[in-house]
């Protein structure tokens, strides 16, 4: 698979690079799958989205370039980025979220020992 070298690329506003402890994931919000990738592969992304694969490899003095263009048809076959000379025309997802209710949600403990009403609780 031939990859872009020269258009900046964009990661798709739905797929949601997540960091982890020992290794990372793409959660595709739009098809409700999660791809696990390398902690290496989310710093790439985090650091140099909006950057040319060209740019990315002169960066790392082209030590790591059979990696990049792995880690790049890897993003491309999973649909998680596209190339595009306006990346500025598609912003992120914005992640806040509001909700009218003053309570969204709760734990309520159960047990024997417990001498509440649990009715007034939920009430």
């Amino acid at each position: 698979m031939k990859v872009e070298q020269e258009t900046p690329f964009k990661l798709i506003a739905n797929c949601i690079p997540v960091k982890g402890a020992k290794r990372s994931s793409i959660c595709d919000l739009h098809r409700g799958s999660i791809q696990l990738i390398p902690n290496d592969l989310y710093e790439l992304i985090k650091k140099h989205e909006g950057n040319t694969i060209k740019e990315i490899k002169k960066e790392y003095n082209h030590k790591y370039d059979t990696i990049i263009d792995e880690y790049f048809e890897f993003l491309i076959e999973h649909e998680f980025i596209f190339f595009t000379t306006t990346p500025e025309l598609f912003p992120k997802m914005p992640m806040e979220w509001q909700s009218p209710n003053e309570i969204t949600n709760a734990i309520i403990d159960i047990g024997r020992s417990y001498k509440y009403d649990i009715f007034k609780v939920l009430d």
